[in-house]
């Protein structure tokens, strides 16, 4: 299943300028912030072979299609790091990199794990 397009636009500014655009479309994600009730968040340390760098992650994944977001948020939390959150709660929307993709980010808060 495709899962990003790519493509470049042709853009033409108010005062006349134009230029071409790259533009990337990915599915929407559904991130978690999982608090622990004494002010830590769960997170994951992982290389991102794109950038070749060891990172900090929330954890979350791409929305399956007809899959409930928060259905998702809790399953990628854990998935990735083994952990059932609670009381999963959308919290909100963020397009991290607005001006090269629409790639929206749903972001959750759970209040603890199993």
């Amino acid at each position: 299943m495709r899962r990003l397009t790519l493509s470049v636009a042709s853009v033409e500014l108010p005062d006349g300028v134009t230029f071409e655009q790259y533009v990337l479309r990915i599915p929407k994600a559904a991130i978690v912030a999982v608090l622990n009730g004494r002010g830590s968040v769960l997170m994951m340390r992982r290389h991102r072979f794109i950038i070749d760098r060891w990172v900090w992650e929330l954890p979350g994944g791409y929305v399956d299609p007809d899959e409930d977001p928060a259905v998702t948020a809790a399953r990628e939390v854990e998935e990735e790091t083994g952990w059932r959150p609670l009381d999963v709660q959308y919290l909100m929307s963020a397009q991290p990199n607005v001006g090269l993709a629409d790639a929206e980010n749903l972001i959750y808060v759970a209040r603890g794990a199993d």
